[in-house]
């Protein structure tokens, strides 16, 4: 009796210890409650576009991504490191790149923040006539305040409505190879089938392209693929992986009369992703 008395009281003592336990972790919150913060600085042709995620219950930042733009919108590059990064009790945090790239910053109690960027490696052609440095310091202040159970998305929060795309009749491009004009890369030439609905080769000619860990690489790289990229309805993307590239895609549109074409080249690299348009001469 006393045996089965003492495991009666075990077993009341477990169910008293379950509830316990679900009353607390019912209590305590399932996931931090995080802050979106972003901000744009304007520096002689060119501006950035810092944002991050700052999470004050673990004094952390994530999802950090600072863009480098033309003013006339010619260039871009992404710099997006994919880490934590922690945050000092004063606001203060740091973080740089085995590449050199970094990023220094304080977020201060009135909701501002502000730091500095590395420079870049060499001045951006934005096709103006002229060569630009990044902007080097940076602001941002808090938008908007989420729960991450609550959005599986947090980069689609503000993402507009796109107008329904027109449909425009677009003759077949012709065929041959096709040279094209891309600024801070090189050029490129590609070959369109004999059909016009397909590109089967893609030769690019480098010039000094710097992009992340990418310094300043030239010369002549063809890639020929089984499976021909499509055209459909006008549009292409040619994408492959090449070292020193993670991928390199090109995407274009020839016009209604199938006599030029125009899109955008991106180059990926470690955590940096660089792109400008281009043009077919």
């Amino acid at each position: 009796m006393i045996r089965n008395g003492r495991l009666y009281c075990v077993r009341i003592f477990k169910v008293f210890a379950l509830f316990a336990c679900i009353a607390f972790c019912a209590a305590k919150p399932t996931s931090a409650s995080e802050v979106l913060w972003k901000g744009v600085t304007e520096c002689n042709g060119m501006w950035v576009e810092i944002s991050f995620v700052y999470d004050s219950l673990t004094s952390s930042i994530t999802k950090f991504k600072a863009i480098h733009r033309c003013i006339n919108g010619e260039r871009e590059v992404v710099w997006s490191p994919a880490v934590r990064i922690k945050v000092k009790k004063n606001g203060s945090f740091h973080y740089e790149s085995k590449y050199l790239y970094f990023v220094k910053g304080t977020i201060f109690p009135d909701n501002k923040a502000s730091g500095e960027l590395s420079r870049s490696f060499r001045n951006t052609d934005c096709s103006d006539g002229s060569s630009y440095s990044f902007c080097t310091s940076w602001t941002a202040s808090p938008v908007t305040i989420f729960t991450t159970a609550a959005s599986q998305d947090t980069g689609k929060i503000f993402a507009p409505t796109l107008p329904a795309p027109v449909t425009t009749t677009t003759k077949s491009p012709k065929s041959g190879e096709w040279t094209a004009f891309a600024p801070n890369l090189g050029e490129f030439v590609f070959t369109v089938d004999s059909s016009g609905t397909a590109i089967n080769k893609i030769t690019f000619r480098f010039s000094n392209l710097v992009c992340g860990p990418v310094l300043g690489m030239s010369g002549g790289v063809e890639i020929k693929t089984s499976t021909p990229w499509p055209i459909t309805d006008g549009h292409f993307t040619i994408s492959s992986s090449m070292r020193p590239f993670n991928k390199i895609t090109i995407s274009g549109k020839f016009d209604e009369t199938g006599t030029h074409t125009t899109g955008i080249w991106k180059a990926e690299a470690e955590d940096v992703i660089c792109s400008d348009r281009w043009e077919s001469r």
